[in-house]
């Protein structure tokens, strides 16, 4: 597939890079996948790009200064159809599908037919289907997930513990890279961490198995912080009817929460989708 992002700067150059591979980041970095180490505005590694056919799933990195906006509104991650726009700081990033946008040329007035008639369907929807006035489901359950409720007690028989706390480390390592950009991957590398611990402590290497406990303890107390941090801004932003801070909340509370199934997951799902109407109700 022939996808790429176009980089327009504040003179109207633009530059076009290819989205190839699976995963592919953007930022100052020279690790960097797309490095643009003249923007200032840019973190070290600011966006990750997984181009798929039905869009481009696209992830800013947390706690960056200078954040992603799409329509107008702040965007943290979450699948942006092709010709989707992203202002970050003094760059417009468009991301493009050169096969469709040939494909459109080539038969154009069926595409307008096509679309206008779905415009209108979905219109129609929206205005039927959806009341104003209905009140948001802005009272969670009364109890939350605990993120980390089992944890890796013991190493794992079968293969050699010191050969499973390396593997461990390694994929723990990894994970806890991705974490700004996927949360469930952050929790995982916790277990990972955690894991690592044990196997390096049963194979007697105790230097390795300090190290694995700070890194365990340092990455599981961010991330509980950050789930309570998102909590109490979206129950501000929901209390003060901000509905779009309270969205923004919300999608990151899913991402740490996405392996967590039960009540409050279903209820951050309906209200995502509440929310989401009225922030795009005209």
């Amino acid at each position: 597939m022939n996808y790429y992002v176009e980089i327009v700067r504040t003179a109207g150059r633009s530059e076009r890079h290819a989205l190839r591979g699976a995963e592919v980041t953007l930022g100052r970095s020279p690790s960097a996948t797309i490095s643009l180490a003249d923007v200032s505005d840019l973190a070290p590694v600011h966006i990750l790009f997984a181009p798929r056919p039905d869009g481009c799933w696209v992830s800013s990195a947390k706690g960056s200064k200078t954040s992603v906006i799409v329509a107008g509104k702040v965007f943290e991650s979450g699948v942006l159809p092709w010709g989707s726009e992203m202002d970050v700081g003094t760059l417009t990033l468009v991301l493009r599908d050169a096969a469709a946008e040939q494909a459109v040329s080539q038969d154009r007035p069926k595409m307008l037919l096509r679309y206008g008639i779905l415009f209108g369907m979905v219109a129609a929807g929206y205005f039927f289907f959806f009341d104003d006035d209905e009140p948001l489901p802005d009272n969670p359950p009364a109890d939350v997930p605990e993120l980390f409720a089992a944890l890796p007690d013991t190493c794992p028989a079968g293969a050699p513990a010191e050969k499973q706390a390396r593997d461990a480390h390694e994929a723990a390592v990894t994970k806890a890279e991705r974490y700004p950009y996927e949360a469930s991957d952050g929790i995982e590398a916790v277990k990972l961490f955690r894991a690592a611990q044990r196997c390096f402590a049963e194979s007697k290497n105790e230097a390795m198995a300090r190290r694995m406990e700070v890194e365990f303890s340092l990455l599981k107390s961010k991330i509980e912080e950050d789930y309570l941090v998102h909590r109490v801004r979206q129950k501000r932003a929901l209390k003060n009817r901000r509905l779009s801070e309270a969205l923004v909340e919300t999608r990151a509370l899913l991402g740490i929460v996405d392996t967590q199934p039960g009540p409050y997951k279903e209820w951050l799902v309906r209200l995502e989708r509440h929310l989401l109407l009225r922030v795009s109700a005209p």
